[in-house]
């Protein structure tokens, strides 16, 4: 499940799908309308948003050869911090059984 908020927690976009699918690709599929965003704060799910988006942000990784230094810690800290609105949003959806497990009965769409 892939959930898009704003800087107030409101709710702009929410994608799931089928099959499991890794949250990049679930992103490049949906095509999120995303252009009148300033930045966007991803998790490491997200390695490569950059390309699309000037302005994403996502963690930094550490290497064997090359360790995080206290500046970039402190900024994955910043940055994890901030993605907690987001898993509490995904906690509330989990209150209803539906979007808690994997929802076996057949729908009803009425257009």
């Amino acid at each position: 499940m892939q959930c898009i908020i704003n800087h107030h927690n409101v709710i702009l976009q929410v994608d799931t799908s089928i099959i499991q699918m890794h949250d990049f690709k679930l992103f490049k599929r949906t095509n999120p309308n995303l252009t009148n965003a300033k930045f966007i704060l991803a998790d490491s799910g997200y390695q490569g948003i950059k390309h699309i988006h000037a302005n994403a942000f996502t963690p930094l990784k550490a290497t064997k050869k090359y360790p995080l230094v206290q500046e970039v810690k402190d900024y994955n800290a910043l940055l994890s911090k901030t993605q907690g609105r987001v898993e509490h949003i995904f906690a509330k959806f989990e209150a209803f059984k539906m979007f808690s497990t994997t929802y076996r009965k057949s729908l009803l769409v009425i257009q």
